[in-house]
């Protein structure tokens, strides 16, 4: 059996309440791990590459949290169905791109209708 820490021999802590008491020390233990790995992360995290100006680009590129356009996948194609957005540019049977200029486009004309 293990001996109890100095804390419950004085009379502090005893029963059930040293248990609880090691469980939230173990919880808090992981919570500061975790924010330290979370640190750690956005110190060493580099920050996308900006959108290009000219070429193709892939929907990965332009959708968030990588692209500019803050939509789902499902609301993306609904819109380049209904013509809202651009029409894709189909490199092969499983390639899908949209011109750089025609996605530039189409968030000045987001940014114009927000003011």
């Amino acid at each position: 059996m293990q001996a109890a820490p100095a804390y419950a021999a004085a009379g502090f802590i005893c029963g059930g309440q040293l248990h609880n008491f090691r469980r939230l020390r173990q919880s808090l233990n992981l919570l500061v791990l975790a924010s330290i790995i979370e640190e750690l992360h956005m110190q060493n995290s580099t920050p996308p590459p900006p959108f290009p100006e000219t070429g193709l680009v892939r929907l990965a590129a332009i959708l968030a949290p990588k692209g500019p356009v803050p939509v789902s996948r499902s609301t993306w194609w609904a819109k380049v169905k209904s013509g809202e957005f651009p029409q894709p540019v189909k490199l092969g049977p499983r390639i899908t791109c949209w011109q750089a200029e025609d996605i530039r486009q189409l968030i000045r004309r987001s940014n114009e209708t927000k003011r």
